[in-house]
């Protein structure tokens, strides 16, 4: 991405800036000016119409990028009031465009590496507490779901239709003549009705990976990315979550998670929401694969 017009963004000048990563959603920057460090992640395109992502939470939830980040700091707070993890200061947002051509967030730097979940001399503590983060946030229900910028949340009873018309439209869009994940659709479909209305609704990520979070001494820190979350069932984000977990780390993310709460039932849900995942986020290997993946979260 070229750099950016720090003028429509700083008042100050701006000492150094360095590209630091993102992704489709957005560009993240580490900026230094005369007042200290910051992080600035500007929106890359608005709105997503394409992605298998974002027109899915479009149509899932009803969420709007625009509207989530112009609710960055009610966002932030509620994850601090609810989660021990850190959610870094937000020293600016505009959601408008007005400033540059595209949305930004300016927030403080805070110390600390991308967490990795992957290090097996010691990733036990940090997955204990992405349990306690994540059980934290499911104690504190809402009555319905959607998105959190939402002005009313949907009912519950409402659930079962919204998922199955979103799992057609995804699969319909992008794999029209895939005869196997077409099967796994109209096996979905029929399951769907007779399964049991979620129990719960919570802030829920459904893209967690350990890039959203930062870890310093052992032990995670804070949540640096925001963007995805919704108002969802907690088996939702369960199951994406079983992808990135092998069974030797289950324990101990139970084990934080159980702090808060008995862990969410994923048996009767699994199959129903994998193939939502799978269409979500454009699995690149074979579908059985993905749909075959060992059982980690033995609930």
């Amino acid at each position: 991405m070229e750099t950016p017009d720090w003028k429509g963004i700083f008042e100050e000048p701006v000492l150094s800036a360095e590209e630091k990563g993102g992704g489709e959603t957005n560009s993240v920057w580490q900026v230094r000016t005369e007042r200290g460090e910051f992080i600035v992640k500007i929106t890359q395109a608005l709105p997503h119409p394409e992605k298998g992502f974002w027109f899915g939470l479009k149509a899932l939830f009803g969420l709007d990028l625009r509207e989530n980040i112009e609710k960055y700091a009610e966002l932030a707070d509620f994850i601090v009031a609810h989660s021990m993890l850190a959610v870094p200061r937000m020293m600016k947002v505009d959601a408008s465009s007005q400033k540059i051509d595209l949305p930004f967030v300016v927030s403080e730097k805070v110390s600390g590496e991308p967490a990795d979940f992957t290090d097996e001399a010691g990733h036990g503590p940090l997955l204990r507490d992405l349990g306690d983060h994540l059980g934290g946030l499911d104690e504190a229900p809402f009555q319905g779901w959607g998105s959190f910028s939402a002005a009313a949340l949907q009912e519950p009873q409402a659930w079962p239709e919204r998922l199955t018309g979103t799992i057609r439209r995804l699969a319909g869009r992008q794999y029209p003549e895939d005869r196997q994940v077409q099967r796994a659709v109209d096996e979905a479909v029929e399951r769907i009705p007779r399964l049991p209305l979620p129990n719960r609704f919570s802030l829920i990520m459904l893209d967690l990976h350990p890039r959203q979070f930062l870890a310093e001494k052992g032990r995670l820190k804070a949540i640096v990315d925001l963007e995805s979350h919704v108002i969802g069932p907690p088996e939702l984000a369960w199951t994406a979550l079983e992808f990135a977990m092998s069974p030797k780390d289950a324990p101990a993310f139970l084990e934080g998670y159980r702090r808060h709460l008995a862990p969410p039932r994923l048996g009767e849900v699994r199959m129903v929401y994998r193939l939502l995942h799978f269409l979500l986020n454009d699995y690149p290997g074979p579908f059985a694969d993905w749909m075959g993946q060992p059982v980690v979260l033995q609930t």
